[in-house]
């Protein structure tokens, strides 16, 4: 009798021993079912520290990447790295890519290099009229400065200029070149015996660089049309700076 019930609960210990082993399988089989795909197999991810990750399978395509370096899409090739380049640079597009270069802002000494401040007028011209009202050439090589700015004091008069419409033209040349042009014109009243006469006075700037050929001409010109008794145009002054 003792026999039978040694057997027997030799035989309980056992089912209970398997269903906890059971349970175990179970409950590994659960948790590697749950585990996230990679959507490739294990094997095409690389040898960790001798290949490097390609971009097509979420890498960079580098083995490294270069400390305080910016780093660019390359399609499927491997990322493009920008390295910070001279202090207080900045990234920079050039319309394709990203560079780093020296932010665009004028902070360099300005010079003045030619001044003229002696006034050159035309007067009473019914005809298109053409001078050159100041001029100055360069007697630097251009790339002394990064930019150069031009500028001129320039005023328009018209009297009791009845019924016409005058055209004044200022420009800035170098040589024939025409660097910038502004362009003024006036509407005068058609009553007779009215006298409807405008002044106009500006200061006008053009910067350039260092492109400029050497000795060149810089030059300030102007053109009137259609003027009438009473009407000038005059060119006050004309100043070429140097900016480093």
């Amino acid at each position: 009798m003792e026999l039978n019930n040694k057997i027997k609960i030799n035989q309980n210990i056992v089912l209970a021993i398997c269903l906890i082993l059971a349970i175990v399988f179970s409950i590994i089989q659960l948790v590697k079912s749950a585990a996230p795909n990679p959507g490739h197999s294990w094997s095409e991810v690389g040898d960790e520290g001798t290949e490097a990750l390609p971009a097509n399978r979420g890498g960079t395509g580098q083995t490294s990447l270069t400390a305080n370096s910016v780093s660019l899409g390359n399609d499927t090739n491997p990322v493009q790295l920008v390295a910070p380049g001279t202090s207080g640079n900045v990234l920079t597009s050039n319309g394709t890519t990203w560079q780093s270069a020296a932010p665009s802002i004028l902070s360099g000494t300005l010079v003045l290099l030619y001044s003229n401040e002696t006034d050159v007028t035309v007067n009473n011209s019914n005809a298109e009229n053409n001078f050159t009202g100041k001029n100055w050439t360069m007697n630097i090589p251009p790339s002394t400065y990064t930019y150069y700015l031009l500028e001129a004091e320039v005023s328009f008069n018209a009297g009791n200029n009845i019924n016409r419409n005058v055209s004044v033209n200022w420009r800035f040349n170098e040589g024939t070149s025409l660097i910038k042009a502004y362009n003024w014109r006036q509407q005068q009243s058609n009553i007779s015996g009215i006298a409807t006469g405008i002044s106009l006075a500006a200061t006008l700037t053009v910067l350039i660089n260092n492109s400029l050929p050497a000795n060149a001409n810089l030059k300030l010109s102007g053109t009137m049309n259609n003027a009438n008794l009473n009407t000038q145009m005059t060119a006050h002054s004309f100043r070429v700076y140097g900016i480093r």
